[in-house]
């Protein structure tokens, strides 16, 4: 929103022609982040916002109706093979998200019913970062669950990523907590939270 409707509310037009030409190719296929709020429609005047809920959730919504709109129109178009139409909402929150948990569910409800609206075929990703498997804990007693459709996550398992350093090479060290903290266990016990308290086949 912060790159579509810099500048005011109702100015992004989902009939126009808003698409790169680098995706009129067919070959590749976008990945609508939903990120960043312009400074007008921040509740705390930052530009953009990546920390806290928008202002005005309704409108959040509406816009989002929008992008579905535009993005099935162009699926349809340009990759009619394609399924589905994928949108990540946020951003690392680990990191960025200073808001609350309750506001943090109220962007994802706002961000999974506008696309929705409009979009058959669309996929609502989050919350996109590290320590996914602890977020998706705290999130599933709130109703995330009902808020995603798939669930998209950092896979970093180590530092000095590099041909010496795969991701495999902690599960068979000596060094348990290594072990524990390798990137097949972590992954396994994501699917394992998602299997247990989140949509079947999530």
């Amino acid at each position: 929103m912060a790159v579509m409707e810099p500048n005011g509310p109702n100015t992004f037009n989902p009939n126009a022609n808003n698409l790169d030409p680098f995706y009129t190719s067919g070959k590749v296929m976008r990945l609508i982040r939903l990120d960043g709020m312009p400074g007008w429609a921040s509740a705390h005047g930052l530009n953009p916002d990546y920390a806290y809920a928008p202002a005005d959730l309704n409108y959040f919504q509406n816009y989002l109706t929008r992008v579905g709109q535009e993005t099935e129109s162009i699926r349809a178009k340009y990759f009619p093979t394609m399924s589905k139409n994928y949108y990540q909402v946020t951003w690392e929150p680990t990191v960025l998200w200073k808001d609350t948990d309750a506001n943090f569910l109220a962007l994802y409800k706002a961000a999974y019913a506008g696309p929705h609206a409009k979009d058959p075929n669309a996929v609502v990703m989050g919350p996109t970062e590290l320590l996914t498997t602890t977020r998706l804990q705290n999130l599933a007693k709130l109703g995330y669950a009902n808020y995603i459709d798939t669930v998209a996550t950092h896979g970093y398992y180590d530092t000095d990523t590099s041909p010496s350093h795969p991701p495999e090479r902690h599960q068979t060290d000596a060094n348990a907590a290594d072990v524990a903290n390798s990137l097949m266990n972590e992954m396994r016990l994501l699917r394992q939270e998602m299997q247990k308290e989140y949509k079947p086949n999530t």
